[in-house]
């Protein structure tokens, strides 16, 4: 009964687990993820220390790589979506109230190269996407959907202005907001999206990313001869396709999961075998009863029942118990699930009739050998 309790309570554990991972893996990222690949370039500092001379090597590189067979599109990012914490920046905007000092209006600032959007697959929900032209002229920028109905509830956000930096201290001129995009889940697949703004400009330090037409790995080898055409001085590391940062973004998950796995498969194994053997040694202490219940006339199913029904009163009650435990444990997992509820009822029924199962086979294989008893045989030995 025991070995039945703690069975079901690390199933119901793994169960849980497993159907929250699976929601995780199927939840909308705010992006197309597939065939996609991704490599970090940091440009040494001692050759490119000045702005004017990363972005020149960033537009080449995209044009040479575009050009590439397999290569359907190609932009760069400072921050890959799925990569981890969040930063924060303070923004202001055009024509609005200073807000109070202990009120801060920040979001998630995006650096992007041209066709960001389109390469990484993110749906436009208002105006327009960004142009080699944003880069050059009066600065444009791209917002959130969480962003627009937090802060322009009322408002068309297209053709408003924001600026970077805190109020008292204006940090960047004046930028205007030409498109609304989905919202991209940048941090973690379990966390809501936070206001982000997309800026067209690069750093020393960006991700490149290229959708290719097949297997994105296949372009790792063309890709990085580009790069040491341009500039042989750029580290390149990190390389991955977005499925691979997808599955880093769950590993924890992944390994609370199949550790809680393996605990139940050993803890339901060991229900088992100890049912069996329980049932077993049962069996052996009754022979003469058996004998004697056969010779007056009951019949093989009579027997088969008798000692199924009583293993099966063992494992309802190990069931009860471990149900009235798991539903008191569970709570404790609240925090490692995403949509699923420690109580959920599929869960808990699919894992009780598991053990059932179990059990039907657990006794099935000794009360079986008992029907094939001659009773005379067992009488005469008596």
């Amino acid at each position: 009964m025991a070995e039945v309790a703690l069975s079901l309570i690390l199933l119901v554990g793994a169960g849980l687990m497993i159907k929250s991972l699976h929601r995780l893996m199927n939840r909308d990222a705010g992006f197309n993820r597939e065939n996609l690949l991704t490599l970090q370039i940091t440009l040494p500092q001692t050759k490119y220390g000045e702005r004017r001379l990363v972005e020149p090597f960033y537009q080449r590189l995209i044009e040479n790589v575009r050009g590439l067979p397999g290569v359907v599109s190609i932009t760069a990012v400072d921050n890959l979506p799925l990569s981890g914490p969040r930063g924060a920046t303070a923004f202001n905007i055009a024509g609005r109230p200073t807000p109070a000092p202990d009120v801060l209006v920040d979001a998630n600032v995006q650096n992007v190269g041209d066709r960001y959007i389109e390469t990484m697959g993110i749906p436009l929900v208002l105006g327009r996407t960004l142009n080699e032209q944003d880069r050059d002229g009066p600065k444009s920028v791209l917002i959130n959907q969480t962003l627009a109905r937090q802060y322009f509830r009322d408002q068309d956000p297209i053709g408003q202005q924001i600026s970077l930096g805190l109020p008292q201290m204006l940090a960047t001129p004046w930028m205007n907001i030409v498109g609304v995009v989905a919202d991209v889940k940048h941090e973690a697949m379990e966390k809501e999206s936070y206001p982000t703004i997309y800026i067209p400009q690069t750093w020393p330090s960006m991700a490149l990313v290229a959708r290719a037409q097949g297997n994105p790995l296949s372009l790792v080898s063309a890709v990085r001869s580009e790069i040491r055409r341009l500039d042989r001085a750029p580290l390149i590391y990190n390389i991955r396709t977005m499925d691979q940062v997808l599955g880093e973004a769950l590993n924890q998950r992944r390994f609370t999961m199949r550790l809680l796995s393996i605990f139940a498969a050993v803890a339901l194994t060991l229900a088992a075998v100890g049912l069996y053997g329980v049932v077993s040694y049962a069996i052996s202490q009754r022979m003469k009863e058996i004998g004697i219940r056969m010779a007056l006339g009951a019949q093989r199913g009579d027997v088969l029942r008798l000692i199924v029904g009583e293993g099966l009163r063992l494992a309802l009650a190990g069931t009860l118990i471990g149900l009235g435990g798991a539903l008191a444990l569970m709570r404790l997992m609240k925090p490692l699930l995403f949509d699923v509820s420690v109580t959920d009822p599929l869960t808990f029924s699919l894992v009780a009739l598991l053990l059932v199962l179990v059990t039907l086979i657990a006794c099935w294989i000794p009360a079986q050998r008992a029907t094939k008893v001659d009773p005379m045989i067992v009488l005469r030995c008596e």
